[in-house]
Parts: C-alpha cells; sequence; structure tokens
C-alpha cells in the first residue's frame, strides 16, 4: 500500500510464480528486480523486470568450500556486435550482451574479465569487460547502489569449464573484496 516504503527501492527483488499463487515453493517462482522508481506523481509506482537467467559463480564458505550460487539478472533480448574477427590463424565470433543484476554481497565482488556460462544445450562463455556500479538511490550517498549493469562479450570456452553446474574457470587473480556497504535485498 506505501509505495514509498524502502523495500521498493531500485534494486529490490521480489519472488511471484506465474500464477500469482502465494503457496507456491521460492524455487517455483520467478525472480522479479525493480529497476525504476517513481514517488514524484499522485500515483507512486514502481517498474519491476523478471530476471530471465542466472549469473552462475563459485563462492567460498565459512569452511573454504566452493559452493555454486546463481545470482538471477535481467538479460537484454538484443545481442550487439554480432560478427566474426578475423586474423592470420583463426576466424572468432564477437557479440556483446547486456544484463542487470541487484546489488549485494556477491555482486559487488564480480570484475572485469570475471567469466560466466551463460545458456543452455551448447552454452556459451562471456566475460565482463565493463561494470556501472554507480545508479546510486541518492546523489549524497555513492555506496548505495540499487543495480549494477554488466556488459559482456563472447569468449572460448576453457577446458576447466564446468558446462554441467555452468561455473565458468577463472583464469586469473580474483581482486581482493572491498568494504564496500553492501545493499538490503
Amino acid at each position: 500500500r506505501n509505495i514509498r516504503n524502502s523495500s521498493f527501492n531500485t534494486g529490490s527483488k521480489f519472488r511471484f510464480s506465474p500464477e500469482y499463487d502465494l503457496g507456491s515453493d521460492d524455487d517455483k517462482k520467478d525472480v522479479w528486480l525493480v529497476m525504476n522508481r517513481d514517488t514524484v506523481s499522485l500515483t507512486s509506482s514502481v517498474v519491476a523486470v523478471r530476471c530471465n537467467n542466472t549469473l552462475p559463480t563459485l563462492e567460498i564458505n565459512s569452511q573454504g568450500l566452493g559452493i555454486p550460487h546463481y545470482e538471477p539478472a535481467i538479460f537484454g533480448l538484443d545481442m550487439h556486435y554480432v560478427n566474426n574477427q578475423y586474423n592470420q590463424t583463426a576466424v572468432e565470433s564477437q557479440s556483446s550482451i547486456t544484463a542487470y543484476v541487484q546489488f549485494n554481497d556477491i555482486t559487488k565482488s564480480y570484475y572485469i574479465n570475471q567469466r560466466f556460462i551463460l545458456g543452455i544445450g551448447i552454452p556459451d562463455v562471456y566475460r565482463i569487460k565493463g561494470m556501472s556500479r554507480f545508479y546510486s538511490h541518492s546523489a549524497l550517498n555513492p555506496n548505495n547502489v540499487g543495480i549494477v549493469q554488466l556488459y559482456f562479450e563472447h569468449v572460448d570456452a576453457s577446458a576447466q569449464d564446468d558446462f554441467v553446474t555452468r561455473i565458468a574457470y577463472q583464469n586469473q587473480t580474483v581482486p581482493q573484496k572491498t568494504d564496500t556497504p553492501s545493499a538490503s535485498g
């Protein structure tokens, strides 16, 4: 009823089943992210978009074991710059895609060149080539981010990539985590 409630901030996550069945299990519900919020007009509203894929990563738990985590993400419907790049030894496909995720403890540690396996059947490997982590809830608090925009480019698969769990091999040292405050969600 109160759309100005802080749970409706940009980046907030909600779960709804396709039939809006309140009793259905969480794994059967779709994840939605608040992408835009209007509190200026008399009829305040938010725009929520359904997540249409996940970004699989390996998170280290308190015992030092790697646990798969699948972060809900909104991927655009269009790929950009879809073409072939030619050099003296090979023809390589090129393409890029954009995704949006909630800023949280998992996504704040994403880094440039981090690789992800996306898709089903014959999945593809993409790496982050850029990210926007500056869409803050207020101009005076740049650490209160709600949404992260990720820019991916298509890369070659590695023999170490796990296509069953969709966990991509990271062939570089992971940057150290920063002490950036996380957004609630």
